[in-house]
């Protein structure tokens, strides 16, 4: 067949199919078939003061649209989750690895303290005063002490703050070495090797530098503007693996691990899980323009890329995608991780159903997540059951890379409106975002998201960072009346976050399946927390955990409406007003 035929009729096919498939939702009120949810930013009343900073260049250089993440973290061990975000900074071609401290705060990533609900802006008594152009978040344990700590992706070196238990933090970024010309994006912790300990996974976007650094424009009808140049425009480095020593070292092994055998890609998300049903955990990362990754780890910390045989690399018609963010968790309930990918503007979104372990196949169009995605373009992503109805359902942020496209006539949007889509029992998704809110009708600039339960009332909330504009703390009305149970996991044999660890809730008519991750969406990370929506079942319910490493715990009489504390191989559970001593 004539290739130029061929790919006509692949871009017709992927017109047409999303509308074949898609069980359509009614433009207004509640969709059928699924109990929408209805969230209201209260980020001003809660004292959320955040404004991203990034003011754009003439020449549209890149780094300064991608945007940064956002990170629900407790820091100081009380129960209420806290908030970090990466904040970017203003930049004239200097070097960004030579980014010197200024008395600017808008150029300050920030760190506020939840006090039963309401945020105080504790950056500075916290001691984190990152000044650099900041990206992903990714929350953890790096020493099992019991205090989480963070680790922040920039361009130029990265920064890790180690949690000294008392509300402050250390820097010990020195541990992570210096790569002052790599732009990098989503980070998360990973025990690659199954010692205990947490490793770190990097994802490495481009490399730019002052005397390196692409520039574009974009020319229609006699007009020309300045636009973001494509990944293709730069060189692509390798993705970074940081071996935690459990001294306080980190060692670089990426080469060791297999890295340097995947095909150079632009990598900006990533998430951690078991993707292969052999208790050991993965990696999938969303590379933009080429094919994803999927790294199947060996158990000893060296990983393979089997994406395109799983069918994890590619859309339904062999096409690599744009893909930003990402997240994982069982969409259909039979037990399995699925991937859902947000992509460029005039692809869609995809979400890979895995068919069986390490099996995936795209169901984008099937599950009605195809054409309402077509005309966004999708940074950060959540998958939570914002209902309680046991299933979960999919919060996107939306927003282009380029700003001056109308002046050119062009009739894409840099501007766009977050969705929100219900899942109805597995089977697809139904298009909320009408009904939703009022922020859901406002045009906005999203990038990270992340999901936490800010005010504990047993409903996930969600934190939106916007480029160059204020964040929205998004409160869940819990309007469904579903209740909930709210699980703090703290590892013993394991790393003591219990990253990895698979969880079963038996209900009477189906089990759930959740899995306690690191960091996923794009640039962010969510509450360690684990909100565990019940439907219409107020009876105790019984949990059967999987411990990273194999232990295998269950935990019965567990009380819809409650949180608790569950520590590996302790029969006993701790009440969420109870601390864990480290």
């Amino acid at each position: 067949m004539n290739p130029e035929l061929l790919i006509t009729m692949k871009r017709f096919l992927s017109m047409i199919i999303p509308s074949l498939c898609l069980t359509a939702a009614p433009a207004m009120g509640q969709p059928a078939g699924a109990t929408s949810c209805h969230f209201e930013d209260v980020s001003e009343s809660a004292g959320l003061h955040f404004r991203h900073h990034s003011p754009l260049s003439k020449e549209r250089h890149l780094h300064l649209v991608m945007g940064s993440g956002v990170a629900w973290l407790d820091i100081d061990h009380d129960g209420w989750p806290d908030l970090c975000f990466a904040q970017g900074c203003s930049w004239q071609g200097q070097s960004p690895g030579q980014l010197e401290p200024n008395s600017a705060e808008t150029s300050l990533d920030r760190i506020f303290r939840n006090y039963g609900g309401d945020f105080k802006d504790v950056t500075r008594a916290a001691g984190i005063l990152n000044y650099r152009y900041s990206m992903g978040l990714a929350a953890g344990d790096l020493d099992n002490d019991g205090f989480v700590d963070l680790m922040i992706s920039c361009f130029g070196s990265h920064q890790l703050y180690r949690n000294n238990g008392d509300g402050t933090f250390d820097d010990v970024s020195s541990q992570l070495g210096s790569e002052p010309s790599i732009l990098s994006a989503s980070c998360t912790w990973v025990d690659c090797d199954q010692d205990g300990l947490l490793d770190l996974y990097v994802t490495n976007y481009v490399q730019a530098d002052p005397e390196n650094y692409a520039v574009c424009t974009q020319t229609h009808r006699n007009r020309t503007v300045a636009i973001p140049c494509p990944p293709r425009k730069y060189a692509w480095p390798t993705d970074t693996l940081y071996k935690n020593m459990g001294d306080g070292r980190f060692l670089d092994i990426s080469q060791e691990a297999g890295l340097q055998n995947c095909v150079k890609s632009a990598g900006l998300g990533v998430v951690a899980g078991d993707f292969n049903g052999d208790q050991i955990i993965d990696l999938y990362v969303a590379n933009d323009t080429t094919a994803n990754f999927l790294l199947i780890n060996d158990g000893r910390g060296h990983f393979h890329d089997t994406a395109i045989p799983a069918g994890a690399a590619f859309n339904r018609l062999g096409e690599a995608e744009a893909g930003m963010g990402v997240a994982s968790g069982d969409v259909d309930g039979d037990g399995r991780l699925d991937l859902f990918v947000g992509n460029y503007y005039g692809e869609s979104n995809t979400l890979y159903r895995s068919e069986e372990q390490g099996v995936f196949l795209d169901v984008t169009a099937e599950y009605g997540l195809a054409a309402p995605s077509r005309t966004r373009l999708t940074f950060g992503t959540i998958l939570a059951d914002f209902n309680n109805d046991t299933w979960l359902d999919a919060f996107i942020a939306n927003g282009h890379l380029s700003d001056q496209l109308s002046e050119l006539g062009l009739q894409i949007p840099f501007r766009q409106k977050s969705q929100l889509m219900m899942n109805s029992q597995g089977t697809h998704f139904l298009d909320s975002t009408a009904v939703a809110g009022h922020y859901f009708r406002q045009d906005v600039v999203g990038r990270g998201c992340a999901a936490g339960d800010f005010n504990l009332d047993g409903f996930p909330d969600i934190v939106v960072q916007h480029l160059n504009e204020s964040a929205a703390l998004l409160q869940n009305s819990g309007n469904s009346q579903n209740p909930s149970v709210s699980l703090r996991l703290v590892g013993r044999s394991g790393n003591r976050d219990g990253l990895g660890t698979r969880l079963e809730v038996e209900l009477p008519d189906r089990t759930i399946m959740r899995y306690r991750e690191g960091s996923s969406s794009y640039l962010s990370c969510n509450d360690a927390r684990l909100t565990i929506g019940l439907g219409n079942v107020s009876m105790p319910v019984t949990v059967r955990i999987q411990w990273p490493g194999g232990a295998l715990q269950t935990v019965e009489e567990l009380v819809a409406g409650t949180e608790v504390i569950i520590v590996e191989g302790r029969e006993a559970l701790l009440t969420a007003d109870m601390r864990v001593e480290p």
